[in-house]
């Protein structure tokens, strides 16, 4: 036999696996070759008549009804593609978006939530690291825990004027009335000054992982949740215009924040520094504070108490005493101005520096 013939016979050998392979994969059913690169399918809860398609980078939800409900653990049904998808439509026919939806969709960008919608799942954004903006429609009346929890690059959040249960400003989210800040978008860099003096509360986990350098805490905030500042690295300074310390022991509100090299600017240095957590600031400085009375604005800062506008400055009495009373141990000077034509009864009682 030839050498040649003895070469041609080992090829064939080394060729015979190759070729049943191929011969099995053409006896398999269609759906096992395919079900892999699958881009539509099912995503209703119980009986509700939700489609998923993904084309290109954008996946759509359209259909009738609730979407189903995820885990971490136990994943929708597009998971397999969360590194493609940049954009996510809603119709407007879904009620909901489930639990964990869109959980670590990494490349997402955007989000149109539709008027359909009524309930957002827990976590349902939540590690979305590239989501940039989100539009929630006029009929959201619910949005889970941890929604958009660790969205860092979230800047645009905007709530349909027609929300009967949520609002936004400069594209912070708030409850309707704006006695509650949900979330800050932790894309935001910067200072965050001019919350609503209508914030009463500010919201679990509302400014985790945010970029921003300083917040203000408004006046008749008396109630702060867990985690709402955790992981804000660049957080250099609080300035909280609440003359009484809110209660934040146990609630891990810093956690992440190395307090002893930030600074604490508030009205009352000396009651802060007694106070849990608020006294572990490095630096404890009194912080500038204003407010109106009618056309007549007033500003405490340092030492010098200033009231200027127009008018007069109203009468008080023991029981109710002006607004900047809360300072007056530490006024030295007034400034009146020009057009201010009436200093009330009582108005500057007590201060005796």
């Amino acid at each position: 036999m030839s050498k040649n013939n003895v070469l041609h016979f080992g090829q064939t050998k080394r060729l015979l696996p190759s070729l049943t392979l191929v011969l099995t994969l053409m006896l398999l059913p269609t759906s096992a070759a395919t079900s892999f690169a699958q881009t539509t399918g099912t995503c209703g809860a119980d009986s509700a008549n939700l489609t998923w398609s993904l084309s290109g980078e954008t996946l759509t939800v359209s259909g009738t009804g609730e979407m189903a409900d995820y885990t971490r653990s136990d994943v929708a049904p597009w998971f397999p593609y969360i590194n493609s998808i940049r954009t996510v439509e809603i119709g407007d026919s879904v009620t909901s978006i489930g639990n964990c939806a869109f959980y670590s969709c990494s490349r997402l960008i955007s989000v149109s939530v539709s008027d359909g919608v009524a309930n957002i799942g827990h976590d349902a954004f939540a590690s979305c690291i590239l989501l940039d903006s989100i539009t929630l429609g006029n009929n959201v009346d619910s949005i889970g825990t941890d929604a958009f929890l660790n969205c860092t690059r979230l800047k645009y959040l905007s709530v349909g004027a027609g929300n009967s249960a949520y609002s936004s400003e400069n594209d912070v989210l708030f409850n309707k009335d704006k006695t509650e800040l949900i979330l800050y978008p932790a894309g935001k860099y910067g200072e965050y000054a001019d919350m609503p003096e209508s914030v009463t509360k500010i919201g679990d986990n509302a400014f985790r992982s945010g970029d921003l350098t300083s917040v203000t805490i408004g006046i008749n905030v008396d109630s702060i949740g867990n985690y709402a500042f955790a992981d804000c690295y660049d957080l250099t300074s609080v300035i909280n215009l609440n003359p009484t310390p809110q209660d934040i022991n146990g609630k891990n509100v810093f956690a992440g924040v190395t307090l002893s090299s930030r600074t604490l600017y508030v009205p009352v240095a000396s009651v802060y520094a007694n106070a849990p957590v608020w006294g572990t600031f490095g630096t404890i400085s009194l912080s500038a504070v204003s407010g109106n009375i009618g056309d007549i604005t007033w500003r405490h800062s340092g030492e010098v108490l200033t009231v200027r506008g127009t008018g007069q400055i109203p009468d008080y009495s023991y029981g109710s005493s002006a607004p900047w009373s809360f300072r007056n141990s530490f006024i030295t000077t007034i400034v009146i101005g020009d057009s201010i034509t009436r200093i009330g009864a009582y108005a500057f009682l007590g201060c005796s520096n």
